[in-house]
C-alpha cells in the first residue's frame, strides 16, 4: 500500500469514527443510540440531554437530563402544608430559590388518590444540609405509619440530599416533619425512568395498510397520542389467534411501574371503539430464569391508560423485558405505547446502566451519579458502622460540635450538646447565661428598691400617728385600739407583696434537656424484607389456556 493510500485510509477511518461518535439525533432525542427523550422546556443537548441556557425540566421531570419522573407533580398528588398556606406551588415549582417563608411550618404531606411505588426522594433546603431536624414517614394500603427501611443518604450538593428507602409499592402518602421543613425549597419523589424507550421489540404479526404500518416499535417510540390512524401504534393481524408483543431491554432493569396507553380509534373492524380490544390482556415481566411478575386485566369497559404497579414480591428483582398478549375469542392486540419505569440493577448506574459502582459501595451507589451513600453519625461510608470521633457529628462525621459544648461533646447524629460550658445554655449552647443573669439581677434590685421604699413610707406614717397621739395626752398607747384602716396598712407593709406587683420572681434556669432521638431520626426499626435470590412467579397463570398461546 502506497503512502497516499495509507493516508487516505486513515483519514476515512477517522471520519467514519467521528461520525459514529457524534451521531446527531432528531429533535427531541439524545444519547448514543438516540434512545432517550428530551424533557426540557427548550431543545436539549443532542448528546448529553442537558437543558441549555435558561431552559429547565418540564413539569413532572427532574434529575440528570430530566429523565426521572416526579410523582410529586402528577395530577393525582395533593400537597398539604401544616399550618396551611395560601399557596404550595413553591414545593414543586422546580425552582430551588423559592423556599418556605412561614416560620411556623411544621410538616409537608403528599398524598395520592391511588397508591404509588416509593423508592427515593430529593430534598433541597436553603441552608447546608443537616438531616438532624427532619423525619419522614409513610402511609400505605397496609400500614398507617410506615418508616424508611434500609435508609441510604446521598449528598447531591451541600443543600440537596436524596433519601432512598426499601421500595414501598403501595404508598398513599409521604409526610415530612421537623424543624428542617422550615428551610425546604424543593421536593421531588422519584417515579423511575422509562427504560422501554427505543428498546428491541417484536410481535407475532403486524397489521399494514396503505397508510398504516403498525409495527412493534410503534409501542416504544415515545408517542402517547393514542391514534392508530396516525401511524403511532402497534397492531396485530385479525387472523392472529394468539397475538402477543414483547420488548427486551439492552440491560437488566429493576421495574416499579408499567404504563400502557390504549388506542382511541374507532374502526369498523373493531365493531366500535378499538380500545376495547385491549380488555383482559395479560402482562408479565421476565428474566433468564422465567416469569418474574404477571398481571391479568379483568376490565370490560374502555380504559385509556393502564397503570400497573409491580407487586411487592417482585420489586427489586432484575428483569430483561416485558411480554403482553391476549388469549380470548377474536383477539386483535393494539396499543399505542408501553412505558416501563425503573432503574439500573444494584451495582450499576448511569442512563445506560453501563457504569459500575466503586468497590467501597459496589452494590449501593447512587443510580444517577454513582456516588456512595453518606452516613449520618458514622465515619465509614462502606458500612456505616464506625461511630463519630468525639467532637464531630453529621454526614460522615464531617461537622464539628459547638465550641460551647462541654468538652466539645455532642450527639453524633444531631450535633446537640450533652451539656454546656459554664456561662452558656440552649441546644447548641449559644445563649450567654452571664448576660441573662445581669439582666435578671437588675430587675430584682429594682423590684426590691420599690418594695423597700413603700415599707419605709408605711413605717414613717406609723411614727407620725404615735407621736400625734402622745402629744394629745390621750390614753396610753397600749390601751388604744388602732383603726381598721391602720391595721390594713400595717399588714400591707409587713406582709408579702407579690399580689401587688412589688416583688419580682426570677425563674431558675433549668439545664438543657436533649430532644428525643425519635424526633431526630429519619429511619425506624421496621422489618426489612430481603429480596429473594431467584425470581418468583408472583401469581398463578392468568388462565388455563395461557400455554396455548
Amino acid at each position: 500500500m502506497s503512502t497516499i493510500q495509507f493516508t487516505f485510509a486513515v483519514f476515512l477511518l477517522m471520519t467514519c469514527s467521528s461520525r459514529v461518535h457524534s451521531q446527531i439525533c432528531e429533535a427531541g432525542w439524545f444519547g448514543s443510540k438516540c434512545q432517550f427523550q428530551c424533557h426540557c422546556t427548550s431543545p436539549c443537548h443532542s448528546i448529553t440531554g442537558q437543558c441549555q441556557g435558561k431552559s429547565t425540566c418540564l413539569k413532572g421531570w427532574f434529575g440528570n437530563a430530566c429523565q426521572y419522573r416526579d410523582l410529586a407533580h402528577v395530577s393525582s398528588c395533593n400537597i398539604v402544608l401544616n399550618p396551611r398556606q395560601p399557596f404550595s406551588s413553591w414545593v414543586t415549582d422546580r425552582n430551588d430559590s423559592t423556599c418556605n417563608e412561614d416560620v411556623t411550618l411544621e410538616s409537608v404531606a403528599l398524598s395520592w388518590s391511588t397508591s404509588v411505588p416509593f423508592t427515593w426522594m430529593r430534598l433541597t433546603l436553603n441552608e447546608s444540609v443537616i438531616l438532624r431536624s427532619l423525619r419522614v414517614s409513610f402511609t400505605s394500603k397496609t400500614s398507617s405509619n410506615a418508616t424508611c427501611i434500609d435508609t441510604k443518604l446521598y449528598l447531591i450538593n451541600n443543600k440537596t440530599v436524596d433519601i432512598r428507602c426499601k421500595v414501598i409499592v403501595d404508598t398513599t402518602s409521604v409526610i415530612i416533619e421537623g424543624q428542617g421543613v422550615k428551610s425546604l425549597c424543593s421536593l421531588y419523589i422519584n417515579g423511575g425512568r422509562n427504560v422501554a424507550l427505543k428498546q428491541n421489540s417484536a410481535q407475532t404479526s403486524t397489521y399494514t395498510s396503505p397508510t398504516v404500518a403498525a409495527s412493534a416499535s410503534k409501542a416504544v417510540d415515545g408517542n402517547t397520542l393514542g391514534l392508530l390512524s396516525s401511524n403511532t401504534c402497534m397492531r396485530t393481524q385479525s387472523s392472529d389467534t394468539c397475538p402477543n408483543w414483547n420488548v427486551t431491554f439492552d440491560q437488566s432493569q429493576v421495574l416499579t411501574a408499567i404504563h400502557i396507553y390504549n388506542t382511541n380509534d374507532a374502526f369498523p373492524v373493531c365493531s366500535g371503539r378499538c380500545g376495547l380490544q385491549l380488555n383482559k390482556f395479560s402482562l408479565e415481566s421476565f428474566n433468564s430464569s422465567g416469569t418474574v411478575f404477571r398481571y391479568q386485566d379483568h376490565s370490560t369497559t374502555f380504559t385509556s391508560l393502564y397503570e400497573v404497579t409491580v407487586a411487592e414480591m417482585a420489586s427489586g428483582i432484575p428483569v430483561n423485558g416485558l411480554r403482553l398478549g391476549l388469549n380470548r375469542t377474536n383477539p386483535i392486540l393494539m396499543m399505542c405505547e408501553v412505558e416501563a419505569y425503573g432503574e439500573c440493577v444494584p451495582g450499576s448506574w448511569g442512563l445506560e446502566c453501563k457504569k459500575i459502582c466503586a468497590d467501597r459501595c459496589s452494590s449501593q451507589c447512587h443510580v444517577e451519579t454513582g456516588s456512595c451513600p453518606v452516613c449520618n453519625d458514622f465515619d465509614d461510608r462502606s458500612s456505616c458502622h464506625t461511630g463519630c470521633a468525639t467532637g464531630y457529628f453529621g454526614y460522615d462525621c464531617s461537622q464539628p460540635c459547638s465550641q460551647n459544648c462541654q468538652n466539645r461533646e455532642c450527639n453524633s447524629t444531631t450535633g446537640l450538646c450533652f451539656s454546656c460550658v459554664d456561662g452558656y445554655l440552649g441546644p447548641d449552647c449559644p445563649e450567654n447565661v452571664t448576660e441573662n443573669i445581669e439582666d435578671h439581677l437588675l430587675i430584682l434590685i429594682t423590684g426590691l428598691g420599690v418594695g423597700l421604699g413603700v415599707s419605709c413610707a408605711v413605717i414613717a406614717s406609723l411614727l407620725i400617728v404615735i407621736i400625734y397621739l402622745i402629744g394629745r395626752g390621750k390614753q396610753p398607747l397600749k390601751e388604744s385600739k388602732p383603726s381598721p384602716d391602720y391595721i390594713q396598712r400595717d399588714s400591707i407593709g409587713t406582709g408579702t407583696m407579690d399580689s401587688h406587683g412589688y416583688q419580682i420572681y426570677v425563674t431558675p434556669v433549668r439545664p438543657y434537656q436533649n430532644v428525643s432521638n425519635t424526633y431526630i431520626k429519619v429511619i425506624g426499626d421496621a422489618e426489612v424484607i430481603q429480596p429473594p435470590d431467584t425470581y418468583i412467579n408472583v401469581t398463578t397463570k392468568a388462565n388455563d389456556e395461557h400455554d396455548d398461546c
